[in-house]
C-alpha cells in the first residue's frame, strides 16, 4: 500500500477506534453505581456545548482583533483562519506569545511579502499598543467565563 493511502487509513483506524471505545461506555449503563453517572455525564454534556458555543465567540472575536492588529492585509485562507483561532486558544492555559505583541527580533522574520507569502520565513508582527490592551481585557474575560 502507498505511504499516502496507509496515513489516511490508519487516521481513520484511530477516528473509528476512538469512537469505538467511548460508545463502549454503553456497557456501564447496567451497573448499578456507574450507570447512573454515565448517564449524568451525557446530560452535563447538552449543557456544556451552549457554554463552548459562548467561549467559541469570545476565542473567535478576540483571534480576529489579534489578527487584524498583528498581521494587516494578510491573504484569506485556511492559515489564516488557523492563526485567528490558534492565538486566542493557547492563551487560555497561559501561553501568551508575548514576543508576538512586542514584535520578533529581525533575524526570526521579515517584512518582505515575497519571502512570508511562499513560506520561505515567518511574518513580523506589526508593534502597536492595542495589542496589549486586548490581550489583557481577553484574559479577564475569558478568567470570568471560565470561573462561572
Amino acid at each position: 500500500m502507498p505511504a499516502g493511502r496507509f496515513y489516511h487509513a490508519r487516521m481513520m483506524y484511530a477516528v473509528t477506534l476512538g469512537t469505538f471505545i467511548i460508545n463502549s461506555m454503553q456497557f456501564f449503563l447496567v451497573s448499578k453505581q456507574i450507570g447512573p453517572k454515565v448517564i449524568m455525564i451525557g446530560r452535563m454534556m447538552f449543557d456544556v456545548i451552549f457554554f463552548i458555543l459562548i467561549f467559541a465567540v469570545f476565542l473567535f472575536g478576540f483571534g480576529v482583533i489579534y489578527q487584524a492588529t498583528m498581521y494587516p492585509n494578510t491573504e484569506p485562507g485556511f492559515p489564516l483562519f488557523q492563526n485567528i483561532i490558534f492565538l486566542p486558544y493557547w492563551q487560555l492555559y497561559g501561553e501568551l506569545f508575548l514576543e508576538q505583541f512586542y514584535g520578533a527580533l529581525p533575524d526570526d522574520c521579515t517584512e518582505n511579502i515575497e519571502l512570508y507569502s511562499n513560506g520561505t520565513m515567518d511574518r513580523c508582527p506589526e508593534r502597536n499598543q492595542i495589542n496589549t490592551f486586548v490581550l489583557a481585557v481577553y484574559m479577564v474575560v475569558t478568567h470570568i467565563v471560565l470561573v462561572i
